[in-house]
Order: structure tokens, then sequence, then C-alpha cells
């Protein structure tokens, strides 16, 4: 009888041990993977990219330096949608308006 119960522990114990053993390898084996993604994320876009100012005159790059003033108007600029209709900012003035500005990487 002592020796059932002496096996039946050793069982518990090598199952604790496998089940350890697999938590490791997993962990180790996801930090990898999260590592190689971030990586490549990270580098993914890395290589030489045209500047913003390109194809653009002297005075539109001078005037892209320049900070907006608080409270004054903001500049006119023109919009297409999905569906290629374009709107101006001028065409809703006087009209309350909020601007959502996002980017997708």
């Amino acid at each position: 009888m002592a020796a059932k119960k002496v096996n039946r522990q050793r069982a518990r114990q090598e199952k604790r041990r496998q089940a350890t053993r697999r938590k490791k390898t997993f962990w180790i084996f996801g930090g990898l993977a999260a590592l190689f993604v971030g990586l490549y994320f990270a580098f993914a876009g890395a290589g030489i990219k045209a500047p913003i100012t390109e194809g653009l005159s002297d005075e539109q790059v001078d005037a892209l330096r320049t900070a907006p003033e608080v409270g004054a108007r903001a500049p006119d600029f023109t919009i297409s949608d999905v569906e290629g209709t374009s709107s101006s900012l001028s065409d809703y003035l006087g009209k309350p308006i909020a601007l959502m500005f996002f980017h997708s990487w």
C-alpha cells in the first residue's frame, strides 16, 4: 500500500514538472515571437522616404514652418471623400465644424 502511495506522489510530481516545463517553453517561444514581430514592425518602414516638402515652392515651405496663432482663422483647404466629392473648409464658414485628424500605420 505504501508503494502505491509513493508511486502516486511521484506521478503527481512528474506531471507538475511537465506542466511547468510546458509553461516555460510557451513563455519563451511567445516572448521570442513577440520580439521578432516587434522588430519587424520597427524596421519594416525604415527606408529612404521622400521629404514632405518635395514639389513645394520656397514660399509654401516657409508657410509650413510658421506655427498657427491661437484664435486665428484656419487656412482654407479642399479634401475629397471616398466617393470623390470635394469639400472646402470655406464651404462651412460661419457654421460650427469639428475636424478630426488621424492616421493609419
